[in-house]
């Protein structure tokens, strides 16, 4: 594996670890951290160019689902 895989990996498993954790302590809805989970792993997905641009849509649209699922 190489070391930019490896971060990225390892950088996946800490953000759904803490969100994870968040679900637990906080009792999230699991609409919203489905959702959030989603961003996460095709943020993580997308090549180092586009993976913040994914990520800002993806929690547009996170926000859309929140907006019309809890409104």
């Amino acid at each position: 594996m190489s070391p930019l895989v490896k971060s990225r990996v390892s950088s996946l498993l800490v953000t759904l670890g803490l969100l994870g954790a968040a679900w637990y302590l906080l009792g999230l809805h699991p609409v919203l951290v489905g959702s959030i989970a989603g961003v996460i792993v095709v943020g993580h997905l997308l090549p180092p160019k586009w993976d913040e641009i994914g990520s800002g849509v993806g929690f547009a649209i996170v926000a859309g689902v929140v907006y019309f699922y809890f409104h």
